[in-house]
């Protein structure tokens, strides 16, 4: 299954995302770690259940299969209706806090399959799930696309001063900047944040919390020696502003780069 490395560390793309339909089609591609073939693989078997599940509620024949039906209904979908409806207040949609959905979705896959005649055609369907799920499990460790924060925030917490600033790009990088500073050293934290603060979490992906104003940008020379940059999803056309700014009053430039985050040290001395 693709869905191993879930178990341990952060989720390959970690964040909290709001409500809506495009933040939520978004949480179910990360989920499915953009395997479109695996999940139409799932998605056929899974059908059938559904089908075998309907059919035995309108019977109501055997009543203990038709409560095995409605369990695993529930185990699936009830976790990701909760996460939903918390996330009109306060946005937990991420895939690793659905981990616990895996087990019903693959029992009602299946169940599915088992329905599937003649025989031999669910066994070559059970292969290529197979096969699928191992092409993603090779996929995701062959080509790692998790942002190594935990480098990146050792770094910056092994090298800051005291009254450093710093800049985060997106400022939702902040999220996963603050996660592994608590992890490391609680009280390492001596610089002072120049964007995005206050930080509120609950705007992650936003225009407000995504960047800074160019009024902010000009203000930094005159109240910091050192400024940190931390740069995640990097779209250089907006950030050539930023850089433009800093790089004018900091000549003095030093780059770190870790798997999908850049740390950018700007110094007047």
């Amino acid at each position: 299954m693709p869905y191993l490395p879930w178990l341990g560390g952060p989720a390959r793309y970690p964040g909290f995302l709001g409500p809506g339909p495009t933040t939520f089609t978004g949480f179910l591609i990360r989920w499915w770690e953009g395997e479109r073939l695996l999940l139409l693989a799932y998605f056929v078997p899974c059908s059938i259940a559904l089908l075998c599940a309907l059919k035995a509620w309108v019977q109501w024949k055997e009543l203990s299969k038709t409560w095995s039906y409605a369990f695993l209904l529930s185990w699936l979908f009830v976790p990701l209706v909760i996460g939903i409806v918390i996330s009109l207040w306060k946005p937990v949609l991420v895939d690793r806090y659905f981990i616990i959905c895996l087990p019903p979705l693959v029992l009602l896959a299946a169940v599915g399959l088992s329905q599937v005649r003649p025989s031999w055609i669910s066994g070559v369907s059970l292969i290529v799930l197979l096969a699928l799920s191992a092409r993603a499990d090779f996929r995701y460790y062959s080509h790692p696309h998790k942002e190594d924060w935990r480098g990146a925030t050792a770094y910056v917490v092994s090298h800051a001063l005291p009254k450093d600033g710093m800049l985060f790009y997106p400022g939702s990088a902040r999220f996963e900047f603050d996660y592994y500073v608590r992890r490391l050293n609680p009280e390492a934290q001596t610089w002072q944040i120049v964007f995005p603060e206050p930080y509120d979490w609950t705007k992650k992906g936003t225009g407000a919390m995504r960047q800074p104003s160019d009024s902010l940008v000009r203000t930094i020379p005159k109240g910091y020696e050192r400024v940190w940059l931390v740069l995640s999803h990097i779209n250089w056309e907006q950030m050539r502003p930023i850089q433009t700014t800093l790089q004018a009053n900091f000549p003095h430039t030093r780059e770190q780069e870790f798997r999908g985050v850049l740390v950018v040290l700007y110094q007047q001395k």
